[in-house]
């Protein structure tokens, strides 16, 4: 029942054009990597324009949980949700209860009052239309990208105006949340320049706070520092994935070729893979590097890897 819902409410969003093209979570054909290239093409079409590019990652704290369902219901009228529609959104948001189980002890039940349902087909797609609202309180100066609760804005920065683009976005952030109910970790927000023809010395605030500059930030997985080089993620997913190949030989008693060589594409690979349009190496050094995984299963004695 709640595909079947969650399906249609995406269909009637999608035709009317109720969420963002900047929303990038738990969409159809739409992932962290569409997410991830869209930022990283505008950084690099500034930057290859002699511009800098200041861009504020930002994070909210137990943001799923912290949806308010009042406010999620008015959202969802407010796009046309209504009827026998929204009442059974509502009863199955309302009324629910939780408990902790450790061992066979359990503890007492607690009445869920906010939030969407986690792990469930509906949670998401409600989530999504929750927090798509934030894109309208930005400026125009400001582009915003989301991947569910993930966000990050930045602007091309050519003068002292543009500059102070970001901290009027920062600020709207700031409203925003307070709005919906959505609190902000200040801790865990950031600011990266990506291009050094305009130094930025202004600091930037969140919530009173100032926020921390950084040359080396992990978006969505994958870190990359202020030259929009991905040497540090490449040297960490290498390192992973030699420990996982040399945990497998360790333990797995059976040296059946087929069997090692389906450990190896499970838990191997996919760290070599992950995102890898976004990060895909040019240098023939880091090439090697991420190549020297597979080579090195050889010195373990599992050279059916490399062979397949």
């Amino acid at each position: 029942m709640e595909r079947v819902i969650s399906a249609e409410i995406l269909q009637y969003c999608k035709r009317h054009g109720l969420i963002s093209d900047q929303q990038h979570g738990f969409l159809s054909k739409r992932s962290t990597v569409t997410n991830l290239l869209s930022g990283h093409n505008d950084w690099t079409n500034a930057i290859s324009k002699r511009h800098t590019v200041a861009v504020a990652y930002i994070d909210f704290q137990k943001a799923f949980d912290s949806v308010c369902h009042k406010k999620l219901f008015t959202r969802l009228s407010s796009l046309g949700i209504t009827g026998n529609l929204l009442s059974w959104i509502k009863n199955f948001l309302t009324d629910r209860q939780q408990c902790t189980r450790v061992g066979d002890t359990i503890s007492d039940t607690v009445k869920i009052i906010s939030g969407v349902i986690q792990a469930s087909c509906l949670g998401p797609v409600l989530f999504v239309l929750y927090i798509n609202s934030i894109l309208k309180v930005l400026p125009d100066s400001v582009t915003c990208l989301l991947f569910a609760d993930d966000v990050k804005i930045y602007t091309v920065v050519r003068s002292d105006a543009d500059k102070v683009n970001l901290q009027n976005a920062l600020d709207r952030i700031l409203d925003w949340s307070v709005k919906w109910q959505m609190l902000i970790s200040v801790k865990k927000c950031s600011v990266t320049v990506y291009g050094k023809s305009v130094t930025i010395t202004k600091p930037y605030y969140l919530c009173g706070c100032r926020l921390k500059f950084t040359d080396i930030v992990k978006d969505l997985e994958v870190t990359m520092n202020c030259n929009l080089q991905f040497t540090e993620h490449i040297n960490c997913i290498v390192g992973k994935a030699h420990s996982r190949a040399y945990l497998i030989r360790k333990c797995f008693m059976s040296r059946n070729p087929l069997l090692l060589m389906h450990a190896f594409n499970t838990y191997v690979r996919p760290l070599l893979e992950n995102a890898s349009p976004v990060w895909s190496p040019q240098y023939n050094y880091l090439i090697h590097k991420i190549e020297s995984v597979q080579r090195v299963v050889d010195i373990y004695g599992l050279s059916v890897w490399t062979e397949h």
